[in-house]
């Protein structure tokens, strides 16, 4: 996992750019086995996740799976650091699983 950088992405670019023009506080993006990463109201802070190797089945509902596993956290009060890689298992699992 990483947190802030000097230089910015792409990703970081569009993501801070949609927050400022909408007024949104947290933008995740995710990418498959490349990993997540998440944007927050704080431009210091940026948090993602390794890039990973999977054994895909299918990848159909990984980003439910995902999305979900972060809302869930997010309810329970859980840290973004404790969240990522939680999303990132259960979105890896559903990969794994034929016709999820």
């Amino acid at each position: 996992m990483t947190s802030g950088s000097d230089v910015k992405t792409s990703h970081e670019i569009s993501a801070r750019q949609l927050m400022e023009i909408h007024c949104i506080q947290t933008i995740i993006l995710t990418m498959g086995e490349k990993g997540s990463q998440w944007f927050t109201a704080n431009p210091d802070q940026y948090i993602g996740s390794p890039e990973t190797s999977l054994d895909i089945a299918d990848t159909v509902g990984a980003g439910d799976a995902y999305v979900a596993m972060s809302v869930a956290g997010i309810l329970k009060n859980m840290q973004i650091e404790e969240i990522i890689p939680l999303a990132g298992e259960f979105a890896s699992h559903v990969c794994s699983i034929q016709g999820a």
